[in-house]
């Protein structure tokens, strides 16, 4: 009997062996920084078998000054970085309230048993520590590189996300990627068209930086991406969260790229800003929602649409809903609203105008009115009592029209232009 397992061991340990055996990795990525780990990860959590090449090894990446980091404010953290401070916190959920408390006692050995544990289990992702790349070249068939362990691969796609660009200097491209403004600040977001293309945030000394979308893809070419959105950007401990966002945006574009073999202007917005979100990277850049407010994803999605503009980077959600700031982007993302603001107008929207709107350019019936009445309290969270006639709030509008409505899901363009 046991030669028969013998037997069958001789031919099916070969097989087993060969489907353990991991994909050929069509993205690389290159670095030393929290900028490197963020595009890794995303990029493996992207599902694209993807090749970290570090020349150090990991923990050092860590080695920070941690007191530095605990002065930091809440600084719109998310992606890649809040899935580490609530793994040290082991809490599920994002949570600034959390974030901000972990960051006062954060250790290097906390932040890296936590990086461990999150990149064991990637299986997507294959990491090389101690590692260089000695040659980098694009041929007629794409990029070939050659590894300090003289291992040669041949990605679709590569991101430059080392502390000095180092491939960048070494490629044709060096003019194109190298050269580039710094990240600007910004208050107050009345520019729908391009905060309809935010792939990430962040806070810097106090500002706020929003990184769009023709800001990341434009310098972009032969699916070589580089770090250029944080061109003049000062590498400290207080703006690591907007650094590794940043970076987890590169790598998801660079992700998409080689998963679908498409350039980088062929990227859909909406579908990388989509995959951006399912894994908690913030395009919120607001102070006054926090990630831990249960309407958080609705007003994320709402704001990415441009329907309402931002003061002092607030949402404002409690602010009452006028017929004129909504009516501009509500005609451009529904055209057929045009209609119903022809039949309707006034100053402020009430809840019985707001739903009929909604159902009017979702086409629904009363099953929405039904749906808002009876889930009031648990589905939707709403405080008060329903009144039909009370002037509705930013927030509360936001809500319905993500659950009734979807206006993100309407496509845009690179510049941010509704796509029909």
């Amino acid at each position: 009997m046991k030669w028969k397992l013998y037997v069958l061991a001789f031919f099916f340990l070969p097989i087993c062996l060969f489907a353990q055996r991991k994909e050929k990795p069509t993205l690389l990525v290159y670095g030393e920084s929290v900028e490197a780990v963020s595009a890794a990860v995303q990029s493996a959590l992207s599902s694209v078998p993807t090749l970290w090449v570090t020349p150090q090894k990991i923990d050092a990446i860590w080695d920070i000054d941690f007191e530095e980091l605990a002065r930091s404010e809440q600084n719109l953290e998310g992606g890649v970085w809040m899935k580490l401070l609530m793994d040290v916190a082991k809490h599920k959920s994002p949570n600034d309230s959390i974030a901000q408390e972990v960051k006062k006692q954060l250790t290097a050995i906390q932040l890296s048993e936590a990086s461990n544990a999150l990149l064991s289990g990637l299986s997507k992702l294959t990491i090389l520590e101690n590692t260089t790349i000695e040659k980098i070249k694009l041929g007629k068939r794409g990029w070939q590189v050659l590894l300090s362990d003289r291992k040669r691969y041949a990605p679709y796609a590569i991101v430059d996300a080392s502390q000095t660009q180092q491939l960048v200097s070494r490629t044709a491209l060096e003019d194109r990627l190298q050269e580039g403004e710094s990240t600007t600040a910004v208050s107050n977001f009345s520019d729908f068209a391009s905060q309809r293309t935010i792939l990430a945030v962040g806070t810097d000394q106090g500002n706020v930086h929003q990184l769009l979308s023709s800001e990341l893809l434009e310098p972009v070419k032969n699916n070589f991406f580089t770090l250029k959105c944080l061109n003049g950007l000062e590498s400290n401990n207080q703006n690591i969260a907007l650094r590794m966002q940043y970076a987890q945006a590169v790598g998801g574009a660079a992700a998409y790229s080689a998963f679908f073999k498409k350039a980088a202007d062929k990227i859909d917005v909406r579908k990388l800003q989509s995959e951006l979100l399912t894994y908690r990277v913030r395009l919120l850049p607001t102070a006054d929602v926090s990630t831990e407010n249960k309407h958080f994803k609705s007003l994320e999605k709402i704001f990415l649409t441009g329907i309402f503009s931002t003061e002092n980077n607030h949402f404002q959600q409690d602010k009452q809903v006028s017929y004129a700031e909504i009516q501009p982007a509500m005609t451009q993302l529904f055209s057929r609203s045009q209609l119903w603001f022809l039949d309707n107008e006034g100053e402020w929207l009430s809840w019985k105008d707001a739903i009929e709107l909604v159902k009017f350019v979702s086409t629904r019936g009363k099953e929405v009115n039904r749906q808002i009445e009876e889930g009031w309290t648990n589905r939707f969270g709403f405080g008060n009592e329903y009144d039909a006639n009370r002037p509705i709030t930013r927030g509360e509008f936001a809500v319905i029209l993500d659950q009734f409505a979807n206006p993100y899901a309407v496509s845009v363009t690179h510049a941010g232009e509704i796509r029909r």
